[in-house]
This record gives C-alpha cells, sequence and structure tokens, in this order.
C-alpha cells in the first residue's frame, strides 16, 4: 500500500469474444467512474510481440497451427501480457 495513500486499487475484468460490446461495457465503466483508470488489452497487436501473435493466428508458422503446440502458442500470448 505504498504511494497510495493507503487505498487499495481495484481490477475488473471484461472478458469475451471479439465484437460481443467489451469495449462499449468499458467506455460505460469509464463514463460512471473515477477518472483514473488505466485500461489494458491483450493481446497488443501494435507491439512487437503481438506481431507474433498475428503471425501464429494468420498462420504463417506452418501450414497447420496445431503443429504449432499449445505450450509454445501459450508463450506468445505470455510474452505479450508480460510485455505491456
Amino acid at each position: 500500500m505504498n504511494g497510495n495513500n493507503g487505498k487499495c486499487g481495484k481490477l475488473f475484468v471484461i472478458e469475451g469474444l471479439d465484437g460481443c460490446g467489451k469495449s462499449t461495457q468499458l467506455e460505460m465503466l469509464k463514463a460512471s467512474a473515477d477518472s483514473n483508470i488505466r485500461f489494458i488489452s491483450f493481446p497488443n497487436y501494435n507491439s512487437a510481440s503481438g506481431e507474433i501473435i498475428k503471425d501464429y493466428l494468420s498462420g504463417k508458422f506452418c501450414e497447420e497451427n496445431g503443429r504449432t503446440g499449445a505450450y509454445t502458442a501459450g508463450s506468445f500470448y505470455a510474452i505479450d501480457r508480460y510485455i505491456s
């Protein structure tokens, strides 16, 4: 609790499929809450690690992305979250 005047923050997670209204819900939350909100979105397709994810999703690594392996594919997302 150092540096935040003894106040704990809150974490809100908005999760869902593409186009289901996550951004709309975020905008509604921002409008009704304090202005001190930090928005983080994963994956960050604009980062170097996001480029790897885009390449994976588009099939550039191999003809069948299933051959990449779940652990390897999950690592792409973990790296993106760590860097962000």
